[in-house]
């Protein structure tokens, strides 16, 4: 009975070859065939993470609370990466390292840490607050499985050092990139020099409610009051549009009659006046 090979490209090796021990190009074909290359060049949206007030819980309520609090942290940042499709890399302590394939889904991740964070704080289960700075940049990178290399971890890094506890801070492609979504409002804080060469446009994204009314509120007002067009103005325009072919008509029939009056009140010297001057011109 024939039985189905495991690996069809053993059907191409020659017994003559398998005698003589010559199968590393099939082993190598093989091996090409079956192993799909992991390291790739793509663009990511790559978020980072910082957490600061630990120092201030341990002072207030020792060591272990202060871990406690790390872990509840670092729990919340894992859950958002997870949910929002992100790949949580690394864990530094109070730093923590994420990417994504789209910069929505950071910026999603980003603003749930914050609210979630907020939550915490607000529980009262610690004496004082913990803040999270985050940092977002998109650019290309190195992907290799899970794992990311490239400059767009130190530029995303440097987003998150000058991120103020408790704030988002975007780079201007990572920016670019999540604008479009209507789910987000930003507000550019402005330029960082780093040197006489390079310069950081920083942009700040809200992830308050309370925050984002006053944003949405301060925009209402700075464009002014919304003009609601009343209803009968499209009656109006309409009656407007059918009356002026007739107003067009009425101004030619007009001037056809002024010029038809005008033609009819020119002089002119008829039969009967001639006859009647003949007598006049043959006495003479």
């Amino acid at each position: 009975m024939a039985t189905e090979k495991d690996d069809p490209l053993e059907e191409d090796i020659p017994g003559w070859l398998a005698t003589l021990g010559l199968l590393a190009p099939w082993a190598w074909k093989r091996k090409e065939a079956t192993v799909a290359p992991r390291r790739r060049t793509a663009e990511r949206a790559v978020l980072f993470t910082g957490l600061s007030g630990v120092m201030a819980l341990a002072d207030r309520g020792g060591d272990d609370l202060a871990r406690g609090g790390a872990q509840r942290y670092q729990a919340i940042v894992a859950r958002a990466v997870r949910e929002a499709g992100g790949s949580l890399v690394h864990h530094f302590g109070d730093i923590d390292l994420a990417h994504f394939a789209e910069t929505a889904q950071a910026v999603t991740a980003a603003i749930r840490i914050q609210q979630d964070m907020d939550r915490l704080n607000l529980s009262g289960d610690y004496p004082t607050p913990e803040l999270v700075r985050v940092g977002i940049h998109t650019g290309l990178c190195l992907v290799d499985g899970d794992e990311i290399h490239g400059d767009i971890l130190s530029v995303a890094a440097r987003f998150e050092s000058l991120a103020p506890p408790g704030e988002i801070y975007l780079s201007e492609t990572a920016y670019a990139a999540a604008a479009p979504s209507p789910d987000f409002v930003f507000r550019f804080i402005g330029e960082r020099e780093l040197n006489d060469e390079e310069s950081l446009r920083i942009y700040k994204v809200f992830w308050d409610p309370r925050e984002i009314e006053e944003k949405l509120a301060a925009s209402r007002h700075e464009a002014g009051p919304s003009k609601t067009p009343h209803p009968m103005h499209g009656w109006v325009k309409l009656l407007l549009l059918a009356a002026i072919p007739l107003l067009i008509l009425f101004a030619l029939s007009q001037l056809k009659m002024i010029m038809n009056d005008s033609a009819d009140s020119t002089p002119s010297r008829s039969i009967h006046h001639s006859i009647e001057l003949l007598p006049a011109e043959e006495s003479r």
